[in-house]
């Protein structure tokens, strides 16, 4: 039987665009954020695509990494995460 594909939370896929968009506007490299936050390339890489739910720990190691608070990355996601609700139903 073939795996199917990991369902995350729309949350957790929209704070991989805000982290993607976040690294990318510091013209970090995935390689320098993973390293910055002690994860590894494909674990960001994942998070970045939304294939993968971080802890809570992690996310803060990701707005530690890009000189941002946990709570406004976190803010950034949940309204990428509404604006992108809209488009879909428009």
């Amino acid at each position: 039987m073939a795996d199917r594909p990991q369902v995350v939370h729309p949350l957790a896929d929209a704070l991989g665009i805000v982290i993607r968009r976040e690294r990318l506007a510091r013209e970090l490299t995935i390689s320098t954020l993973a390293d910055r936050a002690n994860l590894s390339y494909g674990y960001l890489g994942g998070i970045e695509r939304g294939v993968r739910e971080p802890s809570i720990s992690v996310v803060a190691r990701i707005a530690d990494a890009l000189r941002q608070r946990t709570s406004e990355l976190i803010a950034k996601a949940e309204a990428e995460r509404w604006r992108s609700r809209r488009l879909r139903r428009a």
